[in-house]
Parts: structure tokens; sequence; C-alpha cells
């Protein structure tokens, strides 16, 4: 299913989450320092440059959020690959998370 909407935006009203993505064995330099931002629909990754970058990047989004409806308690932190989350092997991309999110955040 394809996401709708204006490419290279974010409709921060219906984000569920933001959070690093751990990277694969083997992933390349310029693929080490995904994130993701999790809607209904599903993830949408981002790749940053360097860590810093992408903390920068995580610290404002979930600043803008923090007040959203139905924030998810757990999430994914692998990638959805070839109709499987690589964390937990489920086959729902839907499915509740397999890792509770930390707190502070």
């Amino acid at each position: 299913m394809r996401r709708k909407g204006l490419k290279g935006s974010v409709d921060l009203e219906k984000i569920k989450c933001v959070e690093t993505v751990q990277p694969e064995a083997n992933t390349p330099q310029e693929r080490q320092f995904a994130f993701q931002i999790i809607y209904d629909e599903g993830p949408l990754y981002i790749f940053a440059k360097h860590e810093e970058v992408r903390a920068e990047w995580i610290k404002k989004l979930k600043e803008m959020v923090r007040f959203n409806k139905e924030l998810m308690q757990k999430y994914h932190p692998c990638f959805w690959v070839d109709g499987v989350w690589l964390c937990c092997q489920q086959e729902v991309k839907q499915a509740m998370g397999c890792k509770v999110l930390d707190s502070k955040n």
C-alpha cells in the first residue's frame, strides 16, 4: 500500500511514533543512521548522514508530536523487509511492536 502525501513532508498529526532503526548486517555507510516515522499504515524510513543529524531529527519530531492521540507504547526496532519484521519475524505490517518504548521519550 502506498502512502499518499506530499513528497518530502510528514503529516505530524498522524504520527504514532518516531524511533531509530537498527541497521542490518553489512549495511552501507549511507544507510547506517536510519530512523522511522510510524503511521497507522506502517513506517516511513528516513536515512540521516550522521548520528547527530538523526538524533536532532528524532528529538524535534518527538517534541512536535508528544501530544498526538494514540501514540504507540511499543514499536519494531528493525526494518520491515520482504513481508516480515526483521526483529521479531511477524508477518503483519501493522502488528504491535515487539520493543517497549523507553519512558523518557
